[in-house]
């Protein structure tokens, strides 16, 4: 028999987190420093310095995801890139509405599900603006969809969309305001 493991060491660490994904090595991070908080013997020193030091590994977003996994979605890059462009065309054009732009956008550039989106309400949204008023972010709080036993709306999760994104939101949202205010 061998000796018995009286530390957890940063290589076992590394070993483990390699082939585990963002969160599980997040998950891992945290019960580690957890541990070290409450002065649970067993991790050794240097990773304990290592896991206070370090950042946490950043999950990658839906849209990475789907673009690099084939059966994810079906478009490479440069085909997302054209469809985005036919609808810039299609919204300057007037055939789509800001409610068309928005839809198309979602779908496209922030890879929601139909699903998702349909669970949206307005408090979801929360608009970023410059000094000037422009807008230059938004924040969605998007329900998680497919979670046995547990309703979507109960686990929502803070996304930031992109710039062209956040545009199309605050498009839609004045267009929604002038038309059920008028």
């Amino acid at each position: 028999a061998g000796e018995k493991i009286t530390a957890i060491v940063q290589s076992m660490y590394n070993f483990y987190t390699k082939d585990k994904s963002a969160s599980q090595a997040k998950l891992l991070r945290s019960a580690l420093k957890f541990w070290i908080q409450q002065g649970v013997p067993g991790v050794h020193p240097a990773l304990a310095s290592y896991l206070q030091t370090s950042k946490s590994p950043k999950p990658r977003s839906p849209t990475e995801i789907q673009n690099t996994t084939p059966d994810e979605r079906p478009f490479t890059i440069a085909q997302v890139r054209s469809m985005l462009s036919d609808i810039d065309s299609l919204y300057a054009k007037g055939t789509f509405d800001p409610q068309d732009n928005l839809l198309w956008r979602l779908i496209i550039s922030e890879a929601m599900r139909p699903t998702q989106m349909e669970l949206l309400q307005f408090g979801d949204v929360a608009m970023v603006r410059d000094a000037q008023g422009k807008v230059s972010d938004a924040n969605v709080l998007v329900p998680f969809v497919k979670q046995r036993g547990t309703p979507a709306r109960d686990y929502m999760v803070s996304y930031p969309v992109s710039e062209p994104v956040a545009r199309a939101l605050d498009e839609h949202l004045t267009h929604l305001a002038a038309h059920f205010d008028g």
